[in-house]
């Protein structure tokens, strides 16, 4: 019920600029920072990537700007998965 994404440009395979690298945990990851250091395009791309998940159900976990819950995320139960081990 939860993922972590970034945008990638189709044509080059590459990553498309973001406020910082995925898993990054400073003060730049944070979805709503604005800070001297951030990009327009970075700007505009996490905006639009936030967009697009919002518009399929997902709801953005404000410290990680790549980090999306499914918004009914509390109705999944929690299964426990354990690697039988021989």
């Amino acid at each position: 019920t939860a993922v972590d994404v970034t945008l990638v440009d189709l044509a080059t395979g590459q990553e498309v600029p973001m406020p910082t690298d995925l898993d990054a945990f400073d003060e730049r990851a944070h979805a709503e920072y604005n800070g001297p250091d951030l990009s327009q395009q970075a700007y505009e791309n996490r905006e639009l990537l936030k967009q697009t998940m919002e518009k399929h159900g997902f709801l953005r976990y404000e410290p990680e700007w790549w980090h999306f819950n499914y918004y009914d995320w509390k109705a999944c139960p929690l299964i426990e998965y354990q690697k039988d081990v021989e």
